[in-house]
């Protein structure tokens, strides 16, 4: 399979279809990063093909094909009388021989100054960087049409008979270098661009990048003017983020701003192009406009010119019954830098200054939330940093929504849905979002997510003990459990409902840590609230009598819907999360000295170390690498960038 890096520039610009209800996904790009269960590797392997069944679209005729993804104007097109039957000896029982053969066919028609090569052969799969695509069987071959938003594939043909297959060659050959993927904002770096970055700068980058040989110069589009690029130098080759080739393929990574002199952090991923979702740094910019705290500062970004996924556009052909409807809506291209550069959230260096960075967090939360109307909607371990003097950023505000404003006393109203999977990453999604796939998200949702975070971190860098039969690593099966559907969904959340209302039972006590305790007990508690049984009508009716009478005022605390009518109002309070938070944090008995101290939260694979199969050390190690758990610092989850362009 081809490295899709960009599909051709030109696009159709026609309606999106989307979807009415947001179904819950548990898709491996989001999961596996933060999983706390070692999933067998053949289990991963077919989730993957599973999850993207819906990305396939088919079937258009070879020459259909050719015309659409492949369209140039020359009258000097080989013909089949031309081609005649030049490929009839390169069919072969073993496929690696016909590569050799097809490229001496084919050579003789690619335009000036382009070589066929068996890429096979190359340890590099970043030089693979096709969008049109060729799957050659024995004598048949199709065509496929890659994009992060799907893939489009032609109907077969024999290409010993036919001459698809050098009209697709002599085409590809001639057509823009946008066209046939390459991602032309991406370049070497020179000499003068290299020795700018300083010896300190130049080490903490490469060692930020395990598979780093060299450096390569990315265009950054101007955050006020869509005409400006500045560039950003980054470490090179880069590690992949995902299996899939259809995602938003978010890469994180430390750059150099060349023009501002100093280190920044880049962040380069396809958004999803639809009118009611803002461009992220278009929300940066109103964050600031509204002075939010606790904000990581914009840089510089906007989309990269001309790079929009085109396989879901057709509807002129799925219309005519030739293509089936895509699952998927236009994506395009995003780059942005911010002017800082954090540390994981579990790399603190004590807990009061992990709580601490929630706290900030969640303060920008509320903020964006009660200034602006922006909703996060993915509070995760990731997407809370802390900067070096121990503050802490809410930073990835990509999948956000701004809601309009409302009257007093009126309810949100759930928009149309604007996507094909619910927002947020599983571990941490609230409860009832994973349990009903009709629920509006809203604030307290995100609320909820940052005690999970809490929990998550917490959990997994200090010792604790419970009741009878406590294990950390069962304790930890509630952020990845998954429930299969009839109709082949997925949905969750059970696990985390079942904790909150049974907490008092199922509490994890953190070792010589009172007040952390105390923190937990209370949030708890208090989100429990939305998985309780609501008060009868008899209750309501109590309550509402002892409020008539003066003389049974004194009932009003212990009665029953007067408890989770303040619960309830306390959850949608301003401030209630941050100042419960930070009321913690001043209370005196929190460790001066308590850096992390990872606890084991994965069952011990069977067997010991003198006779464990050798697949078991290498489940164990991708284990390791998919999970920011198994390092400290550094850039997590990083892809590789396309075939850089040569410029001398």
């Amino acid at each position: 399979m081809s490295n899709c890096i960009k599909p051709p520039t030109r696009s159709h610009n026609l309606p999106q279809t989307i979807p009415s209800t947001t179904p819950t996904v548990n898709k491996a790009t989001k999961h596996e990063p933060f999983s706390s269960t070692a999933a067998p590797r053949d289990a991963r392997n077919y989730n993957l093909p599973v999850e993207k069944s819906g990305y396939f679209s088919g079937i258009m005729s070879p020459q259909a094909f050719l015309d659409r993804y492949l369209e140039y104007g020359d009258s000097g097109e080989p013909t089949k009388e031309v081609i005649g039957n030049l490929l009839a000896s390169t069919p072969t029982p073993l496929e690696t021989n016909m590569y050799q053969p097809s490229i001496a066919v084919i050579q003789p028609h690619l335009g000036h100054n382009v070589d066929g090569i068996d890429t096979h052969t190359f340890g590099n799969q970043a030089l693979d960087n096709l969008s049109p695509d060729v799957n050659l069987c024995g004598e048949t071959a199709c065509f496929i049409f890659w994009d992060r938003a799907g893939a489009v594939i032609s109907a077969q043909f024999n290409y010993v008979e036919e001459p698809h297959l050098i009209i697709f060659f002599y085409r590809f050959s001639r057509i823009s270098p946008e066209a046939q993927g390459i991602d032309t904002t991406t370049m070497e770096t020179t000499k003068k661009e290299e020795q700018s970055v300083t010896p300190p700068i130049r080490k903490r980058m490469e060692q930020a990048n395990n598979n780093h040989k060299g450096w390569r110069t990315v265009m950054v589009t101007d955050r006020d003017n869509a005409a400006k690029q500045g560039g950003i130098l980054v470490s090179y080759p880069l590690r992949s983020t995902t299996p899939s080739p259809f995602s938003r393929s978010t890469r994180t990574m430390l750059a150099f701003d060349l023009a501002k002199n100093k280190l920044v952090f880049l962040k380069d991923y396809w958004r999803p192009d639809v009118d009611s979702i803002a461009k992220e740094g278009a929300i940066y910019l109103e964050l600031e406009k509204h002075q939010i705290p606790h904000i990581a500062p914009f840089g510089m970004g906007n989309d990269v010119k001309g790079q929009r996924t085109v396989t879901q556009a057709p509807n002129d052909i799925r219309e005519k019954g030739i293509l089936p409807t895509t699952r998927q809506t236009r994506l395009s291209h995003y780059r942005m830098t911010l002017n800082i550069v954090g540390k994981a959230l579990y790399d603190f260096k004590s807990f009061h200054e992990f709580i601490s960075a929630i706290a900030d967090a969640m303060e920008a939360h509320d903020g964006a939330w009660f200034k602006c109307r922006i909703l996060h909607r993915d509070i995760s371990v990731g997407n809370i940093i802390i900067t070096e003097d121990g503050k802490g950023l809410l930073i990835d505000w990509d999948m956000s929504i701004k809601l309009p404003e409302r009257l007093p006393g009126q309810a949100d109203e759930a928009p149309v849905a604007r996507r094909f999977a619910r927002t947020g990453t599983w571990q941490f999604m609230a409860g009832r979002l994973l349990e009903e796939r009709d629920k509006f998200q809203n604030y307290c949702d995100d609320r909820e997510s940052a005690l999970w975070v809490l929990l998550w971190v917490a959990l997994q860098y200090t010792p604790t003990h419970g009741g009878s039969g406590y294990d950390l690593a069962t304790r930890m099966q509630m952020f990845d459990a998954v429930d299969q559907r009839i109709d082949g969904g997925v949905q969750g959340g059970g696990s985390k409902n079942y904790f909150l209302t049974n907490y008092s039972r199922l509490r994890a006590i953190f070792t010589d840590r009172p007040v952390l305790n105390s923190l937990v007990d209370t949030l708890a508690e208090t989100f429990a609230v939305r998985y309780a049984v609501k008060p009868s009508a008899e209750d309501v009716k109590n309550l509402e009598k002892f409020r008539a009478r003066e003389d049974l005022a004194e009932f009003i605390p212990a009665a029953t819907a007067y408890r989770y009518e303040q619960q309830v109002t306390k959850i949608h309070s301003e401030g209630w999360l941050v100042n419960t938070i930070r009321d913690h944090l001043a209370q005196p008995g929190w460790p001066k000295d308590d850096p992390p101290s990872r606890q084991r939260t994965r069952p011990q694979l069977p067997g010991n170390s003198l006779k464990r199969k050798p697949t078991d050390h290498a489940v164990e190690a991708r284990l390791s690498r998919n999970n920011p758990l198994a390092r400290s610092g550094g850039s997590t989850g990083i892809s590789s960038l396309p075939q850089s362009k040569r410029r001398k």
